[in-house]
């Protein structure tokens, strides 16, 4: 009997700890691709998050400007080099945000997704 509720605890105590682990999480891994509407043309930008970084990668999928960025609650911050900055709404389970400032101005309002492999 004593076996059995040890075992119990244990289960108890790991599911808490991985379920504590990912909600504390303060980091985007992967590519958000969001649609921007300018006068008559399309373009998706991508954000690419890697560790503590966030690369803008161009339509040839080359990486040109890097930023950095943190999460505060679900509000995404991002600071690229020259100044522009975007904030964000993250959604809970981090597959997608919403601009919801930002210095660029064509950004505003749009949704980026995050890209499943």
């Amino acid at each position: 009997m004593k076996n059995k509720r040890n075992v119990v605890l244990t289960f108890v105590l790991l599911s808490l700890t991985i379920a504590l682990t990912a909600c504390g999480t303060k980091k985007l891994d992967g590519d958000y691709i969001g649609k921007v509407n300018l006068l008559f043309t399309e373009i998706s930008p991508t954000l690419r998050f890697k560790g503590d970084k966030v690369i803008e990668i161009d339509e040839d999928g080359s990486e040109e400007n890097e930023a950095s960025y943190k999460i505060t609650d679900n509000q995404l911050d991002i600071t690229f080099s020259d100044d522009n900055t975007v904030t964000a709404e993250l959604s809970k389970d981090k597959k997608s945000f919403i601009v919801s400032q930002s210095s660029i101005p064509f950004l505003k309002d749009v949704k980026f997704i995050k890209q499943e492999k």
